[in-house]
């Protein structure tokens, strides 16, 4: 038995003992353990509903007056609409030491200044990288980037200001095209050590952007989720390392068959190996991962997107995520890294992406509309328009948007594409 699979074994055993949900559920596990892992992957699964339902309380695996945390976050989708439109996490102390440690790679001292712009429907990452920072005696600022009047010229003028070590944000591009607006240099900022990319999926070819934008300073990415804390993380690129106390599968949506090539989508499925108030076995995310490595004890994965925002070319039989053609994208040096896609009443997609150059734009387009249809064999439309003007909506002062409609869809659904 490999040593992942013995602690997935102590966990279930931990949780069919404390936990009265999943007392039925895991009524097959012997008081030792013992699953192989064929027997585990057939435990039926958790959904993001069965949660709801039994918020706040419902899913305890101890005692209440060991619960020191309750976070909400907002859940867009849906689908999975019950009691709540938003999805939940319950934390003890320990639980809440764990998932601070978990973010130790940052590596916080007195002499650290952390400008966390998140929002706060992110709240296991943004409260507890707070925590961590204040633990640690390093300064805080806390900018959540949800607030209507939060402008990211306000904030721009204040990390300024500030000169922050590090930076925690959702969107790396909305921050550098303000910049690049007010003709403000990347190497004003210092101090700069690390920028944290959290809350949304990010490419590669993203993370890349960002590292040659601030050179020397580290782009570390994290997967988190309310109901559990940060699952992995990564420097300087957006190939995950799965934590060791949580145990990730794919699955076909559809079958629920397990996916076990590397290269292929899949759903993510997560299993908390040492969750004390709130344990999930098998629970599933709607969300898009897929193994770049995978052995026994280990996994690195990438997170690509949300089921929800797959673009679907039905004619060549193909869905796409935002990252997808981020890869491609961000291979032309012209384009920023700010882009909007819409549906257009032919149920084709048009690409709206910020340029530096608005004497290339005939260029652009044409180089990116061959290139999409050559690499991923889909056919768009490519609008490309001057730096600030693909999401204007979201620069401009005092707006009602938000870095949550970053990726909206129009003419589609009320919901944002996940990227970063």
């Amino acid at each position: 038995m490999t040593d992942k699979l013995k602690k997935i074994n102590q966990a279930l055993v931990a949780y069919k003992e404390n936990a009265p949900f999943y007392k039925k559920i895991l009524k097959n596990v012997a008081e030792q353990g013992c699953l192989s892992i064929e027997e585990f992957e057939k435990i039926p699964m958790t959904t993001a509903s069965d949660v709801k339902r039994a918020y706040p309380f419902g899913m305890l695996a101890c005692d209440k007056s060991e619960v020191v945390g309750l976070y909400e976050a907002m859940d867009l989708n849906d689908a999975n609409l019950t009691r709540s439109s938003r999805s939940c996490g319950v934390f003890t102390k320990k639980d809440m030491m764990k998932d601070i440690s978990r973010r130790s790679y940052l590596e916080l001292t007195k002499e650290d200044m952390v400008y966390l712009a998140i929002p706060f429907s992110y709240s296991v990452a943004a409260r507890h990288i707070e925590k961590m920072a204040y633990d640690a005696g390093a300064m805080v600022v806390t900018a959540d980037a949800d607030c209507v009047n939060n402008s990211i010229r306000k904030q721009i003028d204040t990390i300024l200001r500030l000169n922050p070590s590090v930076i925690v944000i959702p969107n790396a591009f909305l921050y550098l095209a303000v910049m690049k607006m007010m003709g403000i240099k990347a190497d004003k900022l210092s101090n700069l050590k690390a920028i944290l990319l959290t809350g949304t999926p990010v490419s590669n070819a993203g993370v890349e952007r960002v590292k040659a934008e601030f050179p020397g300073v580290n782009v570390y990415v994290s997967y988190s989720r309310v109901e559990f804390g940060e699952i992995g993380y990564s420097v300087n690129s957006n190939r995950l390392q799965i934590h060791d106390e949580y145990y990730v599968e794919l699955i076909n949506p559809k079958t629920k068959q397990v996916i076990t090539d590397t290269g292929v989508g899949g759903e993510i499925v997560i299993t908390s190996l040492a969750s004390e108030a709130m344990p999930l076995v098998r629970y599933r995310t709607g969300e898009i991962g897929k193994y770049i490595n995978k052995n026994e004890n280990e996994i690195e994965m990438e997170y690509v997107g949300d089921f929800d925002n797959l673009m679907e070319f039905a004619n060549e039989g193909k869905r796409y995520t935002a990252c997808n053609f981020e890869e491609v994208l961000f291979a032309n040096q012209n384009v920023t890294g700010l882009y909007s896609f819409e549906f257009l009443d032919d149920d084709g997609i048009q690409i709206t992406l910020d340029i530096d150059d608005s004497n290339k734009k005939e260029e652009v387009e044409t180089a990116l509309k061959q290139e999409i249809l050559a690499v991923m064999g889909v056919d768009v439309t490519i609008n490309a328009v001057y730096l600030g003007e693909a999401r204007k909506d979201l620069l401009q002062p005092y707006t009602e948007k938000t870095v949550l409609d970053v990726q909206v869809v129009k003419n589609k659904r009320k919901k944002w594409l996940v990227t970063y």
